[in-house]
């Protein structure tokens, strides 16, 4: 789902009662909480009440999160044919990673670091941690090395994983209908957005192994324009590979504004779009994803401007009456209250 429209318009509402909708259905479910908007004090009561003890809550500043990002993953040659990774894959996981965070870093600077990440491998093995990065990077002392270092200072302090441990996502299918949400309230953007890559990174892999394309996993990620949707990252994967593993990404946003074309035409491989209010600048914009027609493009530009709070453009295949699916097309759809669920 590909999920936008202004502040206030009833994104978040709508993420809850389909969230709740599935958990009826004994679906489960994932937030990854990076902007505070689903913290259990800002969710909607209704919601709470109805999941009851189905929804959990990680707050990671106070466990740390139970995931090694230097750990090597199986990575799928073929159908049913996977190799662990070698020492270069997990170096250029990190630089890509650690380079769409801190995106005034250069070539030389991405390159010391997967220098040092390739070193530390060959010694540490899956033992290598971001302190160990650190003192790779000043043991290299090189001009490049100190400039990436300076960067990354902070998010080594914080150090909000528990590589001692591995997060055991079965309990996901396990629990049925389960509502988890993982809180990074607390930590700076830089440090949350690092959590947040490295969180999709091991659901990925885990998935890679055990997914299966008739049982949904959904993902939540609002704010989505904060992510990196570079070609070789978990949400541009999510969204070209991501269903025959079962996943559905729901990526929401108030604005498409803070992205670039590449991540607006991965976005446009949603299989639905849903529109709410939007901003008055991205409304011709919208109508012309919506219609091709220069005369149904008018149309919906005013269905568009009319749109209240709590309604919403839903663009995408329908089931008709009779159980067939219809091609994709556009309806303006009344989001239904939790009282009248």
């Amino acid at each position: 789902l590909f999920i936008t429209g202004g502040s206030g318009q009833g994104k978040t509402y709508f993420i809850q009662c389909l969230l709740w909708e599935l958990a009826r259905h004994d679906i489960s479910s994932i937030i990854i909480d990076y902007t505070d908007g689903f913290k259990k004090s800002q969710l909607e009561d209704e919601f709470k009440e109805n999941l009851g003890n189905r929804l959990e809550q990680f707050i990671v500043l106070a466990k740390k999160f139970p995931i090694n990002p230097f750990k090597r993953n199986k990575k799928e040659l073929d159908e049913d044919l996977f190799i662990d990774e070698d020492d270069s894959d997990v170096a250029e996981r990190m630089k890509n990673v650690i380079g769409s965070i801190y995106t005034t870093l250069g070539p030389q600077q991405l390159n010391s670091i997967y220098q040092a990440v390739m070193k530390g491998m060959s010694i540490y093995d899956e033992k290598m941690s971001f302190e160990i990065l650190r003192e790779l990077l000043e043991e290299d002392g090189s001009g490049p090395a100190k400039t990436a270092l300076s960067q990354m200072n902070l998010l080594i302090d914080k150090n909000p994983f528990d590589s001692s441990q591995d997060m055991d996502w079965s309990f996901l299918e396990k629990e049925k209908g389960k509502v988890f949400i993982i809180q990074l309230t607390g930590y700076s953007p830089d440090v949350q957005k690092l959590i947040t890559e490295f969180i999709l990174w091991d659901l990925w892999y885990y998935k890679l192994l055990h997914g299966n394309k008739r049982i949904p996993f959904p993902a939540v990620l609002d704010e989505s324009q904060r992510l990196d949707f570079s070609n070789n990252s978990p949400s541009a994967k999510i969204l070209t590979e991501g269903r025959k593993f079962g996943w559905s990404g729901w990526f929401a946003t108030q604005s498409t504004k803070g992205f670039s074309g590449d991540q607006i035409s991965r976005l446009q491989n949603s299989a639905v779009k849903i529109y709410f209010s939007p901003v008055e600048n991205e409304i011709s914009t919208i109508a012309a994803n919506i219609a091709a027609d220069h005369r149904e493009r008018k149309e919906w530009e005013t269905k568009l401007t009319n749109l209240q709070k709590g309604q919403c453009i839903v663009y995408g295949p329908v089931l008709d009456r009779n159980g067939k699916l219809l091609p994709s097309r556009p309806y303006v759809v009344d989001i239904l209250p939790f009282s009248k669920r």
